[in-house]
């Protein structure tokens, strides 16, 4: 059996992807401006138990609005978000899938999220 994680991890993980993914476009894009996006309305449609091996991960599709630092631009932004219950069961990791140049990778990199109180 599986735990759910809570609102407030999954806004987390979506923050600390938003963040990751900002910033491995910077160098590429010569973009070196911090955007401080916020993440609203938050929109799972599907929701489902992920295993590799031996490793377990739940997987969550859906979208939300992320608000631009600004505060005068927002999106609807869709989202794949795959997490990693911790090991004691008490917090929980993002997961995302290494890229290793176009191979077809099973390796991940876990990212802790804070503990949810």
């Amino acid at each position: 059996m599986h735990a759910n994680p809570s609102n407030n991890i999954l806004l987390d993980a979506l923050a600390l992807q938003v963040q990751l993914t900002q910033n491995s476009l910077k160098g590429p894009l010569g973009f070196d401006r911090e955007i401080s996006p916020r993440i609203r309305h938050l929109n799972i449609q599907e929701k489902k138990v992920f295993e590799l091996g031996d490793k377990h991960f739940l997987f969550f599709r859906g979208n939300f609005d992320l608000l631009l630092s600004d505060g005068q631009n927002e999106f609807k932004t869709p989202f794949e978000l795959y997490l990693q219950e911790g090991e004691q069961k008490q917090s929980w990791k993002l997961a995302r899938r290494l890229d290793l140049k176009g191979k077809n990778s099973q390796e991940w990199i876990l990212y802790p999220l804070p503990i949810d109180k």
